[in-house]
């Protein structure tokens, strides 16, 4: 129960980073990098696009757990058991795609054709953020691992 709590926070948290992201503070731009001009054919407007997707789902998670905290669904339903692999997959994509777009950058499609995008910056907030999935990783494969069934 109070894994649970901390998974619902930590769920909440890289959004709440981002909005501090986007206010241009000297920790950086986040995930999705700062408000300003804005090029619909960057490689940075492009990783915005799938960062803020893993944020809204994060944000999504976080609410069916809390739909579980509350009593609204039961604890032994399959749904719920599923959960935990669910964020598992989830916080794993959006670490992989943190390091990929920091490390050597993703292809995307642009009228001209495909393009290798470039590497978007370091920056604090980003760390932070990718930090929050990486400790979710760790709550959440040590509560799946306590929810498998042990095998006689």
């Amino acid at each position: 129960m109070q894994a649970r709590r901390w998974v619902v926070g930590l769920s909440f948290l890289p959004f709440l980073l981002q909005l501090l992201g986007w206010a241009k503070t000297p920790l950086g731009g986040g995930l999705c990098g700062a408000f300003g001009s804005f090029d619909p054919f960057s490689a940075e407007t492009f990783y915005a696009q799938f960062f803020l997707l893993g944020m809204a789902l994060q944000a999504a998670f976080a609410f069916f757990l809390i739909l579980i905290d509350l009593g609204l669904l039961d604890e032994e339903s399959p749904a719920v058991r599923r959960a935990n692999r669910v964020g598992l997959w989830l916080n794993g994509a959006i670490l992989v795609l943190f390091i990929l777009t920091r490390s050597v950058g993703l292809p995307f499609f642009t009228p001209l054709g495909w393009v290798w995008g470039n590497t978007t910056p370091l920056d604090g907030v980003s760390i932070l953020m990718a930090a929050c999935s990486l400790v979710l990783i760790g709550l959440l494969w040590s509560g799946s691992a306590s929810a498998r069934p042990v095998v006689r």
